[in-house]
């Protein structure tokens, strides 16, 4: 495998969202709404993603719940939602998901797919793995795109070279770390994220 011979995805500016694929045609994209006094809150989920200040987060979507039990409120995202989006914030990257490694793969600075290649895999062993959350996996797996757009945009040939990216992993319950992977003097530098089954 080289990184090259993986699907990339790119960004038209904001981060990267990864659905559970069952849920990802309720991802609403950036939508605009003149009226709101907020801007983020005007643009929809994307915006919603837009507020994840940290490398990585959780936000929930999708048509709200009402009336939801005190006790199942965990289940569900803010004000409701009942789905959740992985986002891959900070900085807008292209990426992809090597499941030999079981990463996805931010690419933040290297002069060729095989310098970045020869840094990550360098880099894995002694990775400083942090910000840990935890994120169910159903059955059928993810789904990695921009999320400023929605699926259909894809299938309508918005952006005729990129395809959203199918991650698939076993269904369960996984702790998600994230990791800078750079080498000595910095010429190369990726953002990992890691999926470890929980157990």
């Amino acid at each position: 495998m080289t990184y090259s011979d993986l699907a990339w995805i790119n960004t038209t500016g904001g981060p990267i969202v990864v659905l559970q694929a069952l849920h990802a045609a309720a991802w609403g994209g950036a939508e605009d709404d003149p009226d709101c006094e907020d801007e983020l809150d005007g643009w929809g989920d994307y915006g919603t993603a837009c507020r994840v200040d940290d490398r990585i987060g959780l936000v929930g979507y999708g048509e709200p719940v009402e009336g939801i039990a005190p006790q199942y409120k965990a289940e569900f995202g803010p004000d409701g939602a009942p789905f959740r989006a992985l986002v891959l914030g900070d900085e807008p990257l292209m990426s992809t998901f090597v499941p030999v490694h079981r990463i996805a793969l931010r690419w933040y600075c290297a002069d060729s797919y095989e310098h970045l290649f020869a840094t990550v895999e360098a880099a894995l062993p002694q990775a400083d793995w942090t910000s840990p959350l935890e994120w169910e996996v159903p059955p059928g797996g993810l789904v990695m795109m921009d999320s400023a757009f929605v699926l259909a945009d894809y299938e309508n040939g918005l952006w005729d070279e990129e395809r959203p990216i199918p991650i698939d992993l076993p269904p369960g319950r996984y702790r998600i770390e994230t990791a800078e992977l750079a080498n000595a003097t910095r010429s190369a530098v990726a953002i990992a994220h890691r999926f470890t089954p929980t157990v």
